[in-house]
């Protein structure tokens, strides 16, 4: 009677797997075919591996507890520092009481834009509905010029722009800070103003006549109804109301 048991050798493949990984690969050389000599030697090896892992974990013991002399000389040598708490008032311009120096604050975050707000802008805007700024306010501030602007609009930033004209378009916006109202303004000079008015705006709505005087913020881009792109000056600011002086 002849024996066809199918003998299996340890391929390159295999081999690898038990050198580095036995845990894993070893478990293979129980499948028929392999010899008693695979086993042991395989087995072995696993075997092998595993002696610095029970050495370290019977030494762990007496490592922790050399250790923890050292942690605690650490801590009462370097106590854990108190966390400083951040100042948002000082952070959002709140402890600023004066246009002048609020302009000079928020200044630095005033940035050109494209079909939204600034973000410059709308904070400026917060500091001016809780500092309750006046027209008297306003114009205490360096004028500048619509061409100005246009010209070099960093330069011009900060600065107040004063404009007559009519209102294109103006919706209100609430939050928690109180309302703002944000629209466009088209100048007796035919030149688009987009704003952000803080205060009253009494009965004005789109086509009334008006003065407005704000803030330079920069440039603001935006798409139009005919898909081109209408190029503005943005500012943050008051219409000319009895209310508002």
């Amino acid at each position: 009677m002849t024996n066809n048991i199918e003998t299996r050798s340890v391929g390159f493949g295999l081999g690898v797997g038990i050198l580095f990984i036995p845990l894993v690969f070893v478990w293979l050389l129980l499948r028929k075919g392999h010899s008693i000599t695979a086993r042991i030697v395989g087995f072995s090896w696993l075997f092998v591996s595993f002696i610095p892992i029970l050495v370290s974990g019977g030494g762990s013991k007496n490592k922790n507890t050399i250790d923890k002399p050292t942690i605690v000389e650490s801590v009462r040598e370097n106590p854990p520092q108190e966390e400083k708490p951040i100042d948002y008032n000082s952070y959002f311009g709140e402890n600023i009481n004066d246009i002048k120096s609020s302009v000079d604050f928020f200044k630095t975050s005033f940035k050109d834009s494209t079909n939204n707000l600034d973000a410059g802008a709308v904070s400026f805007s917060i500091w001016a509905i809780k500092k309750d700024i006046s027209w008297k306010d306003l114009n205490s501030l360096t004028k500048t010029s619509y061409a100005k602007c246009q010209k070099d609009i960093d330069s011009e930033r900060g600065n107040v722009l004063c404009v007559s004209g009519s209102v294109l378009e103006m919706t209100v916006q609430r939050s928690g800070y109180g309302a703002v109202y944000i629209g466009g303004f088209n100048s007796s000079s035919f030149n688009i103003v987009r704003f952000i008015a803080v205060k009253s705006t009494g009965e004005l709505v789109a086509g009334s006549s008006s003065k407005l005087c704000g803030v330079v913020t920069g440039l603001q881009s935006y798409s139009n109804s005919g898909g081109g792109v209408t190029h503005s000056v943005h500012v943050v600011g008051l219409f000319d109301l009895p209310e508002n002086r």
